[in-house]
């Protein structure tokens, strides 16, 4: 098994870009995008690049150690267009995991939104949505 501090130490990492050791020396939180019972998902910018993420604040993660580590575990190792990249991990009091911004909303809002959806669109969607799952299964990640 992982340890979170060696899964942290594995991952490629903005730390060094902005010579941070903890998040909130590396990123600058923007707002709330969603939260739940056990995490709360903010907009962030890198102090020094700018670029916006999204990062995943996991609050007492003690209680779900395990579990965290297979989503990190399973972040980093997935690598496809069609999958959210894993940016950076900051092991701290609560665990942050910053991952890119996903923005355009869900495939049910763009079904909603549109005046008309083509088996077309139906197809690429799910086009994308099968590759991303066969990458992952070739990666032993199942979803």
């Amino acid at each position: 098994t992982h340890s979170l501090i060696s899964l942290q130490q594995q991952l490629p990492s903005q730390q060094e870009v902005a010579g941070a050791d903890r998040f909130i020396d590396a990123y600058q939180v923007v707002k709330i995008i969603g939260d739940g019972p056990f995490a709360v998902v903010r907009e962030c910018e890198n102090s020094i690049t700018h670029v916006v993420y999204a990062v995943k604040v996991l609050l007492n993660y003690k209680v779900r150690r395990t579990r965290i580590q297979n989503e990190i575990l399973a972040l980093s190792k997935s690598k496809h267009p069609n999958c959210v990249e894993l940016v950076d991990v900051f092991v701290e009091d609560d665990i942050y995991i910053v991952m890119e911004m996903m923005t355009g909303g869900t495939v049910l809002d763009r079904i909603v939104e549109a005046d008309f959806y083509s088996e077309a669109d139906a197809r690429n969607v799910i086009v994308q949505v099968l590759s991303a799952l066969k990458y992952l299964h070739g990666v032993g990640i199942v979803h």
